[in-house]
Parts: structure tokens; C-alpha cells; sequence
């Protein structure tokens, strides 16, 4: 008698580690609520880890000894901002994802400029990383947004309301650098950048959001 194996399933598990304990950590998580009430497929795979450490190549380091470690071929982001990386720092992160296969997520100068493209297209630098969440409370969160627990996941319900818009600004955001002759956005000279439009494109067609 002939002994019929069934497939085995594998699961896609996305994991997305940051840096953030705050914005980045509670802006994720709102997405996997937001998907689990859009979609019929229920994001159980889609995981959302911090790992403290101030230094982002350190970080990146513990994301790929992470990724070796599964058995599984799952899915790896590490969300970082630019922060105070050199160059060199920052290329030799973008090798090291390369060659481990961890889709490397970044801002510059950082994050909140991602919460920022929500509401409108910036296309000015800035010169301190405070300046996006001073700009932010001033002109739309009325003071609200904190370094905090609990302050993203307040102003979520209203933020992810213009998730489209956020996707159609970085895209223009891309489209401005390459007028201006950028090949490598990925980069300390490319401000201001973001790429987290990529995961969150990711995640909505796996998850037949779009």
C-alpha cells in the first residue's frame, strides 16, 4: 500500500525588529491590529521585536545571529534611523543585510518623518531629530505625540487613516533624489528618506489589504 504524504505548510513569518521601544514598536503593532480587522487572513506570522541597543550595527548584528538561528526561512526587517552613523558604518550595515538577506528599513534623519508623510509630503532637511515630532505636535497631534508608552498607539486610530497618503509621499520623496541624480537612497546624504513604505506595500498584499 502506498503511503500518501501530504505537503507540509509553511508558514511566511515576518519579523520586524527595531530599535524603537516607543514609536517604532507601538506604529508595527497598530499595523498588525490594523491588518487583523481588514483581512480574513489573521496575522499570527507577523511578529514585532525590540532589541535595545543604541548602536545600529550591534543591532544589525543581532538580527542576522537571530535569522541564523531559525530554521524556517522567515522574513527579516530591521528598521533603523540614521541617527549618528557615518557613511562607512552605514554601508557595511547595507553588506551585512545583503549578504544575510535582512531587508534593511531606514530613515533619515529618523522615523518620525515616516508619521510625518501620513499628513504631508516633506521635502525640506532638518537639522535635529526632534524637529519632525516638534513639527508633528504643532501642526497636527496638538502636543500629543510623547516620548511615552502608550502615545503612538493613542494617535494611531487617526494616523493610519492616511496610510496611502504615506505610501504616495515616499514615493514622490524617491522621485525628488532621483531628479537630483541619486542612485543609492540608502544613504547619509539623502535627506529626507524613508523606505518604510516597502514593509507596510509588503504586508497589505500579503494580507490582501491592497
Amino acid at each position: 500500500m502506498v503511503r500518501i504524504i501530504k505537503p507540509r505548510f509553511i508558514r511566511k513569518v515576518f519579523k520586524i525588529f527595531v530599535e524603537g521601544e516607543i514609536t517604532e514598536k507601538e506604529y508595527f503593532s497598530g499595523i498588525k491590529n490594523y491588518i487583523s480587522n481588514k483581512s480574513d487572513k489573521k496575522p499570527t506570522n507577523i511578529q514585532v521585536t525590540i532589541i535595545h541597543w543604541w548602536n545600529n550595527s550591534e543591532l544589525i548584528k543581532k538580527v542576522i545571529r537571530a535569522k541564523e538561528k531559525d530554521i524556517d526561512d522567515f522574513i527579516y526587517y530591521a528598521v533603523i534611523d540614521r541617527d549618528n552613523l557615518t557613511q562607512k558604518t552605514l554601508n557595511k550595515i547595507k553588506d551585512d543585510c545583503k549578504k544575510y538577506g535582512v531587508i534593511l528599513i531606514f530613515s533619515n534623519k529618523c522615523f518620525e518623518l515616516w508619521i510625518l508623510l501620513h499628513f504631508e509630503c516633506r521635502k525640506k532637511e532638518v537639522a535635529k531629530i526632534n524637529d519632525y515630532s516638534d513639527y508633528l505636535n504643532k501642526n497636527y497631534f496638538n502636543g500629543k505625540l510623547k516620548k511615552e508608552r502608550g502615545s503612538i498607539e493613542k494617535l494611531f486610530p487617526e494616523i493610519i487613516k492616511w496610510i496611502e497618503v504615506a505610501i504616495s509621499n515616499s514615493k514622490l520623496l524617491r522621485a525628488m533624489h532621483k531628479k537630483s541624480g541619486a542612485e543609492d537612497f540608502i544613504s547619509c546624504n539623502i535627506q529626507p528618506f524613508t523606505n518604510v513604505d516597502e514593509i507596510i506595500i509588503w504586508l497589505f498584499k500579503e494580507f490582501w489589504i491592497i
